[in-house]
């Protein structure tokens, strides 16, 4: 884990989100104890990608059929109030933008081949980033699609072009968050879930509020995980071994 960090760059989409300490990159952190570097990209860099067409438009294509099949058909009952839904046009324009943010945040952290031959040679090479964050939060997101799809996908060990390994993306450009995400993720070759631990409910909690007394594997209570972005798909509990929920190793799951 230490040989394969040494050299790589931590990139930090945007800047610090709502305060956060955690979203304060610590460049003496980074390069000190972990050998590291620090790439910073303005988010501005997006909307220019998108605009200009900066990206693989072959994959877009194939990533859109993708995400039609399995994304867009279980989108669920919008429960916003009805002047905050959004007509079928406005979210089949959204599905595209997210789509090309995931296409665009990967570029960014380790470059793609297929820009350079369209001419853009500079953002063909990437950041050689092991690790990368989004602020989105709230400039960004109060007047463009936020980053969880995107931070979703690249942290999942499978996209549009099948299985690979899972990069390590953290929502909020969550540097501290990150880096525990890293560490994980090198050491058990598995994808990383991102959440925030909300509230744990004692059994005396529950039986207080419920009436009921658990029993089981939640005998000790559990705790509430709400997902503040970049939870991976690995996590749903669809990956098995000796008929037993597991996150595998890229490697070792089938489709």
């Amino acid at each position: 884990a230490v040989a394969t960090m040494k050299g790589k760059s931590y990139l930090s989409i945007g800047s610090v989100s709502m305060g956060i300490a955690g979203s304060i990159p610590n460049p003496d952190f980074f390069q000190e104890y972990l050998g590291m570097r620090n790439e910073y990209v303005d988010a501005s860099e997006i909307e220019r990608r998108v605009q200009l067409g900066i990206y693989d438009h072959e994959e877009f294509a194939r990533a859109m059929a993708w995400t039609e099949k399995y994304c867009k058909s279980n989108e669920g009952t919008d429960f916003n109030p009805e002047h905050l839904v959004y007509s079928r046009e406005e979210k089949d324009a959204r599905w595209e933008y997210v789509v090309k943010m995931t296409l665009i945040f990967r570029d960014m952290m380790i470059g793609n081949p297929k820009l350079a031959e369209m001419g853009f040679k500079e953002e063909s090479m990437g950041h050689n980033a092991i690790a990368a964050g989004f602020q989105g939060q709230r400039q960004w997101t109060d007047y463009k699609p936020d980053g969880d799809f995107s931070e979703a996908i690249l942290n999942t060990s499978f996209d549009w072009n099948g299985i690979r390994e899972a990069f390590t993306f953290a929502t909020e450009n969550d540097t501290l968050n990150c880096t525990s995400m890293l560490f994980n993720h090198l050491l058990t070759n598995t994808a990383q879930i991102f959440a925030d631990v909300r509230t744990y409910w004692s059994p005396n909690a529950i039986e207080r509020v419920t009436g009921k007394k658990l029993e089981g594997k939640a005998a000790n209570g559990f705790i509430h995980l709400i997902n503040s972005g970049s939870c991976t798909l690995d996590g749903t509990g669809c990956q098995t071994r000796d008929n037993k929920p597991v996150m595998k190793p890229f490697w070792e799951i089938t489709e």
